[in-house]
This record gives structure tokens, C-alpha cells and sequence, in this order.
């Protein structure tokens, strides 16, 4: 049925779980009602599972990708508070292997790109979970494409310049913020240019 949703710090009138699918907030009888959703799953176009205790779902995840090595790409934060290590042991259990850059920051450079790509290619990885917030995902996705096709992020600045599927990603979000886990575009700065580039990707991804 349709009410007065609260969301994104505004009001709006949709059908409950339309406007967010995550958490909305209705006005019923002058009284907020905090409405929380049953799991559920949806594409737009990346697979979107949500839900308590989703993250056990990750060796699954990758073995679906057709893949076995996963090179975990998230902040030192969620390394410190143990996030990170519990991802990769999760996979390393399910027979897999997992490696993890931890180096990335609030709004990214090209320089954290370049070495969080170096990384990925030294472990011999086969795909990329990003863990965090907007930041990881942008390093993971511009990681996805420099990974695959060569160059600096920089040759890929704007749309259209990615020619094809980026290496195959599962974005892990622990804010809800930016939305980087449902869109192609990756936000990196150029600090020799005091400037941040966009670029889009193709994607061929998961959000959890």
C-alpha cells in the first residue's frame, strides 16, 4: 500500500520498499514506524542479496563467478576491526584462497590504484571483493578494469572508455552511503592534477 515514506533524509510518496529497499520509515497515525524488509534478492543489473548473516554467502558467491582466488580490496579500519581477516577465512575454509589489500583511503588516488592493482596481480587472483565503504569500491572497481585491459586509470577518465567486462566482483558495503555497489562508475582523485576523474566500467558483479 502507498504511505508517506521517510528516506534519504527526505519525504517521499511511493509504495513501501520502492523508494528503499533496505530500511524506509512510514508515518502511521502520526507516529514513525521504523518497516524492516524480508530478505530478498533483485538485479539492477548487478544480483543484490540481502539479509542477516548474507556475508556466509561469499564462497558461494565465488565459486558461481566460475573462480577459486579472491584478492579482497577494503581499509585498514575493517583489517584492524577483523572484517577482513573473517571474509578471507571464510573462503580460505570453503578450499579457496584469499589475499587482501588494505591501503585504501577516503577519496582514493591514482597512486593507491596503481598499487592496489599491483597487488592484485602479484597474488594471481582471480576476482575482486570489495569490502568497505564508497572508497574500496571505486579502488575495486578502476582495479577490475587496469587489471584486465593495461594502462593508467587515467586513460579510462569519463564514459565509454572501458571496452568490455572488468574482472568478475563482489562489492561487500558496511555503510550506506554511497550506493558504489550498484553502479558502474568508480570516483578516483589525480592529485598531480588536483582533480577527480570519473570513469565507467562494465561490470559483471554481486552486492551484498
Amino acid at each position: 500500500r502507498t504511505g508517506d515514506i521517510l528516506c534519504s533524509r527526505r519525504t517521499e510518496r511511493f509504495a513501501c520498499g520502492a523508494f528503499c529497499p533496505y530500511l524506509c520509515f512510514r508515518f502511521m497515525d502520526r507516529r514513525k514506524e521504523a518497516v524492516i524488509l524480508d530478505n530478498f534478492t533483485f538485479s539492477v543489473p548487478q544480483n543484490i542479496i540481502f539479509g542477516k548473516g548474507s556475508i556466509s554467502r561469499l564462497p558461494e558467491l565465488v565459486k558461481e563467478m566460475g573462480c577459486s582466488h579472491a584478492c579482497i580490496i577494503s581499509g585498514p579500519h575493517l583489517k584492524k576491526m577483523g572484517i577482513v581477516g573473517r571474509c578471507a577465512e571464510q573462503i580460505e575454509a570453503a578450499g579457496m584462497k584469499a589475499d587482501a589489500f588494505t591501503g585504501t583511503e577516503g577519496n582514493p588516488s591514482v597512486d593507491t590504484v596503481d598499487k592496489a592493482t599491483a597487488a592484485f596481480k602479484e597474488s594471481g587472483a582471480d576476482c575482486i571483493i570489495a569490502l568497505g565503504g564508497g572508497s574500496p569500491m571505486d579502488v575495486a572497481k578502476a582495479v577490475g578494469a587496469l587489471a584486465r585491459y593495461g594502462g593508467s586509470i587515467t586513460d579510462y577518465e569519463g564514459g565509454g572508455k572501458v571496452p568490455g567486462d572488468i574482472i568478475p566482483l563482489i562489492a561487500v558495503p558496511t555503510t550506506a552511503g554511497t550506493g558504489s555497489e550498484v553502479t558502474a562508475f568508480s570516483v578516483i582523485t589525480d592529485h598531480s592534477r588536483n582533480y577527480k576523474l570519473y570513469r565507467r566500467c562494465w561490470q559483471k558483479n554481486c552486492g551484498i
